[in-house]
C-alpha cells in the first residue's frame, strides 16, 4: 500500500469508525434485510411495491456506506499528535481569529472530520494552514467564506 492510499487518522477515529461498521453491520443491515423480506411478500407487482422499491434502495445505500467505512478502514494510518508542540493530526489547538474569537480544534484526518464538533481536517484550508505551525504563530488562509487570519493560542 503506497502512502498515498493511505489517509492518516486518530486512535479514536479509528475506533469510531470500527463500531459504525459494526452497528451496521450487526444492526442496521438484519433490521434493513427482515424490512426488504416484508415488502418482498407483499402481494402484487415488485414494480409497483413502492415498500419494497424504497427497502432495495435503503439497502443499496447502506451497502455503499459499509463499503466506504471498510476502506477506510483499511487505508486508516493511525497518527497520534506530536510531541514536540508542532500541530499535527491528533493535536488539540486553541486558536483567535482577527475579530478575537477563540475556537477549539482538533486536527483530523478526513475520514473523522466533523467540523461542527470541531474536528477539522488536515486537508481542509484551516487544517492545511495550522499543520506544523506551534503556540505563537499567526497562518492565514483562504477559504470558502473568505481570509481568514488565525493565532495559535495552545496546542496540547
Amino acid at each position: 500500500m503506497t502512502a498515498y492510499s493511505q489517509r492518516a487518522i486518530t486512535q479514536g477515529g479509528l475506533e469510531r469508525l470500527e463500531k459504525d461498521l459494526e452497528r451496521l453491520r450487526s444492526v442496521d443491515r438484519p433490521s434493513l434485510a427482515a424490512r426488504l423480506q416484508s415488502a418482498r411478500e407483499t402481494p402484487g407487482d415488485p414494480g409497483d411495491n413502492l415498500e419494497f422499491l424504497e427497502a432495495q434502495q435503503d439497502l443499496a445505500m447502506l451497502e455503499g456506506r459499509i463499503a466506504e467505512l471498510e476502506v477506510a478502514i483499511a487505508n486508516a494510518w493511525v497518527q497520534e499528535a506530536p510531541s514536540d508542540g508542532t500541530i499535527g493530526v491528533g493535536s488539540k489547538v486553541v486558536v483567535r481569529d482577527s475579530d478575537g474569537e477563540e475556537d477549539h480544534y482538533t486536527l483530523v484526518g478526513s475520514a473523522e472530520a466533523n467540523p461542527r464538533d470541531g474536528l477539522i481536517s488536515v486537508e481542509s484550508p484551516v487544517g492545511r494552514a495550522l499543520l506544523r505551525a506551534v503556540k505563537g504563530d499567526t497562518v492565514e488562509m483562504e477559504t470558502p467564506s473568505g481570509h481568514r487570519k488565525l493565532e495559535v493560542l495552545a496546542v496540547s
